[in-house]
């Protein structure tokens, strides 16, 4: 078996690294590797080779690779199975040398090292402390064996992974995590050797949506019965607020940065990115298929932090209630989540690859069109206040469109800030939506909460004009009909 260092080279010069013993380099940890044409030494602290250092704002990064620092013992042993049952006759009959990226708390770990066909393990990942958390875990169930498993702290910022050194890669949570999918794609295709094979799990934006929507309607017919808006419904709310964020704001990389999980896959963008990247075969294959959708309801209401008895009674309402939502999905699209089926050709072939077309604009010339039926309407509570920086705005409020919205902005002279509408607001819907005009989603996660500066922006007389902005998910803006004054220090309802 091939050691480590053979499977990396320096990501400064691309030079030869060799392992560091103490005979060789006085000061230097055992385990160390050391470039042997630029003379770089990467440390190994607790005999772990990391790439990244002291380097700040690395789980924040877009090359970042973070797993998942949450594991339960059933999740851990299920998924390689999980994952095998969905690959079926794709599954290698030999995973052979592995790459794990973002290995996190050891969910696939220790699993792949209970697989008799797995040869060399590494395991990366981004985090050191998820590192450290992996190792203790893997060992407290399978024997620690150093020249079979071997932990890496690397993100894809660094090259570090020599050509054609693997023959699997697997990774669980990184595609819902990291911002630049197509750098891992490419690096992943790099890294594999001729026929060498990855599989990935990323959570599927279709199926997601249908179920905000069958949870939405599902809370909304459990209120007509129950008049009330419970706590663990006001959570429910918040989850599927969540995801609604997450699907409007999808690609856009600096709304979504504060998130642990930013991303949701159509299931044939996915395969796009992988043929650009160069892979012979891209299949996304449903997970866990669940057509009725109850079954993933109450997982992601557990997960959301629900009430156990709350999240049993609204599943099967869900399963009921987004029949018109599920009924419209695909074979493809049944689950939440996918796996990821990639395969990299053996040899070299000529082969192009095309991206379909851009789905074509459609211009309005009245931005309301897009909306169909009623016009949008807010409330919001604005403060302003003069600062040595700018005029700063504490906004609180809603705003209720029959559409997704990205954002409502706010204008004051050149300079516009927008807060995201995503916050439970169930009382909007009890007041404005009792007769379902609205859709119900859209009702119940209306709520909108911000402290906008703008910079360099000051009163004049202790006044300034605000203009207000709707800005929908297709890219319409619709604006309201004229600015108001605001009066410095004072809280003043814009309302349409």
């Amino acid at each position: 078996m091939s050691t480590l260092a053979e499977r990396l080279h320096c990501p400064r010069c691309k030079g030869r690294l060799n392992t560091i013993t103490a005979e060789a380099i006085n000061g230097t940890p055992t385990g160390s590797f050391f470039c042997t044409q630029c003379e770089a030494v990467i440390p190994a602290p607790d005999d772990i080779p990391d790439f990244i250092g002291d380097r700040t704002n690395v789980d924040t990064h877009p090359l970042s690779l973070i797993g998942d620092p949450f594991v339960s013992d059933e999740d851990a042993v299920a998924l390689l199975a999980r994952i095998q049952t969905a690959a079926g006759l794709h599954w290698p009959a030999s995973l052979g040398d592995v790459l794990e990226l973002g290995c996190g708390g050891g969910r696939l770990t220790h699993s792949l090292m209970q697989n008799e066909t797995a040869g060399l393990i590494v395991a990366a990942d981004s985090n050191a402390g998820l590192l450290h958390a992996c190792r203790e875990r893997v060992a407290q169930t399978v024997r620690l064996d150093t020249l079979r498993l071997r932990f890496l702290r690397l993100s894809l910022h660094e090259d570090a992974v020599r050509d054609a050194t693997f023959d699997t890669v697997l990774g669980t949570d990184v595609l819902s995590r990291i911002s630049d999918v197509r750098t891992l794609l490419a690096t992943v295709h790099r890294a594999l050797r001729p026929g060498g094979r990855a599989f990935f799990i990323a959570p599927n934006r279709r199926y997601l949506i249908a179920v905000c929507q069958a949870v939405a309607r599902a809370l909304v017919l459990r209120n007509a019965r129950e008049q009330t808006w419970s706590n663990p419904a006001r959570s429910a709310i918040q989850m599927i607020g969540m995801m609604l964020f997450r699907h409007v704001h999808s690609g856009d990389q600096a709304a979504l940065a504060g998130l642990r999980d930013r991303n949701m896959f159509y299931p044939e963008r996915l395969t796009e990115l992988a043929q650009e990247a160069g892979f012979q075969e891209a299949e996304a294959i449903p997970l866990d298929p669940d057509r009725l959708g109850g079954e993933t309801s109450l997982r992601l209401l557990l997960a959301a932090g629900v009430e156990e008895g709350f999240a049993s009674e609204v599943a099967p309402l869900v399963a009921s209630a987004g029949a018109p939502h599920f009924s419209l999905l695909s074979r493809q699209d049944s689950s939440a989540l996918m796996l990821l089926r990639l395969s990299k050709g053996v040899g070299p072939s000529l082969r192009s690859f095309t991206a379909p077309p851009p789905t074509p604009t459609v211009a309005f010339r009245q931005p309301d069109a897009a909306l169909g039926g009623l016009p949008p309407r807010w409330s919001i509570e604005v403060t302003a206040r003069d600062t040595p920086a700018g005029i700063q705005l504490t906004v609180d409020g809603w705003c209720l469109v029959n559409a997704d919205v990205s954002w409502l902005r706010l204008v004051i002279g050149d300079v516009a800030r927008a807060t995201a509408v995503c916050l439970p607001r169930p009382d909007v819907h009890d007041v404005l939506n009792r007769q379902g005009l609205y859709n119900p989603l859209n009702a119940l996660c209306s709520g909108l909460r911000a402290m906008l500066l703008f910079d360099g922006v000051h009163s004049g007389d202790n006044q300034c004009l605000v203009r207000i902005e709707v800005v929908l998910q297709s890219g319409v803006v619709v604006q309201a009909s004229t600015p108001r004054n605001l009066i410095m220090n004072e809280t003043i309802t814009l309302a349409q």
